[in-house]
């Protein structure tokens, strides 16, 4: 993830999300989420995205950079349990690294939508602990988690989920 990505990101969460050379599951097992299609717009922000469906289960997320081309991620749903987890990473531009970030949502009631971005604490622990294959780069250091899908997820659902994830922001349909 380069660092503009980054800037955002620390300014939305409270700290920076962990970086994963894997998805959860494969696209292709997945299916859209159809209640996330469509524009939405952050409740208490400017930030707006336009998620549309593309084949094989993959979501498109077009994030609008004023005065450029709107950066894209792509992604498709995990679910753990309950828990509804996008494997998104970014594709074009100058934020494409291949690297996937893992977001939960959640729609309420109220038809908003609220996501939070895995945190990079518990992982850089397992990390360095050798609990799980990873590397921690740059500076203060992306925790970039290469291990296998199954290890990673044997190691959320071994996790308290309040400590996985920082919230990012709430979102409402335009």
């Amino acid at each position: 993830m380069r660092t503009r990505l980054k800037v955002l990101l620390l300014l939305l969460a409270s700290c920076a999300p962990a970086e994963f050379t894997n998805p959860l599951t494969p696209p292709g097992k997945a299916s859209p989420d159809k209640a996330l299609l469509g524009t939405w717009k952050e409740v208490d922000g400017s930030l707006s995205v336009e998620i549309s469906s593309r084949a094989g289960g993959v979501m498109d997320f077009a994030i609008p950079v004023k005065g450029r081309e709107p950066q894209h991620f792509e992604g498709h749903v995990t679910m753990l349990g309950a828990t509804k987890v996008l494997n998104l990473r970014a594709v074009g531009g100058e934020l494409e690294s291949g690297r996937y970030l893992y977001a939960r949502y959640e729609l309420g009631a109220d038809g908003l939508v609220t996501f939070w971005l895995m945190r990079d604490s518990a992982f850089r622990k397992a990390v360095e602990s050798g609990a799980l294959a990873g590397r921690s780069t740059g500076s203060p250091g992306s925790l970039i988690v290469s291990d296998t899908p199954e290890n990673v997820l044997r190691f959320i659902k071994a996790q308290k989920s309040d400590e996985l994830w920082d919230k990012l922001a709430v979102f409402r349909k335009t």
